[in-house]
């Protein structure tokens, strides 16, 4: 924990509202993602990189566009045979799309 946080925690003497937001993010930044997440984040930064839609993506997968849209938010917990059709749908290979360097690339919303 950051020395000034903690200063400011307990010249406060109890959290203000701003000292535990940063806890808590600071909190939630040591919490490794799950693979399901990064999975799914990969998924859409690869299909928007792509410049393919929630539904083309769904259809050359043989899903649901709901389900797939379930998926990049990290909300279902996928199949490895699903894994394996967005992977091919995506024509990337499925380790890949497991990899947390591949999340870390500049946004699409960045250019």
């Amino acid at each position: 924990m950051s020395p000034i946080v903690c200063a400011f925690v307990i010249v406060a003497n109890r959290p203000s509202p701003l000292a535990a937001l940063i806890l808590a993010l600071m909190k939630k930044s040591e919490t490794p993602q799950s693979a399901r997440v990064i999975f799914g984040q990969n998924v859409r930064r690869v299909r928007r990189l792509k410049e393919m839609s929630q539904e083309e993506l769904a259809f050359r997968a043989d899903i649901s566009r709901t389900y797939l849209s379930e998926v990049e938010r990290g909300e279902r917990n996928i199949s490895v045979d699903n894994m394996e059709a967005l992977a091919l749908a995506l024509e990337m290979e499925l380790p890949d799309l497991m990899r947390t360097s591949l999340i870390s690339l500049p946004s699409e919303d960045s250019r």
